[in-house]
């Protein structure tokens, strides 16, 4: 089902979907500071499919994942927006 999952020190960590004590299915992931790491698809507590991350707030890659990694389709931004690579990754990298 849907839950939240917190630090020792109260801050969010995660928000969304949980099947056997992991996360599965949607949801979000947060930094310590609150700002959005991740916003997508889990498998097994992975980052597993298509989902959006960010770095400080802002867009960096949206695309493909698998087992926390960029795999497959997408694309990265620049901090400002704009287009660094659109294609293929695998291993976070351009490929």
């Amino acid at each position: 089902g849907n839950g939240k999952a917190y630090d020792l020190d109260g801050s969010i960590l995660y928000e969304g979907e949980f099947k056997d004590n992991k996360r599965n299915g949607n949801g979000k992931l947060y930094a310590e500071d609150g700002s959005i790491l991740y916003e997508g698809e889990f498998k097994d507590d992975k980052q597993d499919g298509n989902g959006k991350a960010y770095l400080y707030g802002y867009l960096i890659y949206e695309g493909e994942f698998k087992d926390d990694k960029r795999n497959g389709n997408g694309k990265a931004y620049d901090l400002d927006g704009s287009i660094l690579y659109e294609g293929e990754f695998r291993n976070n990298e351009p490929n």
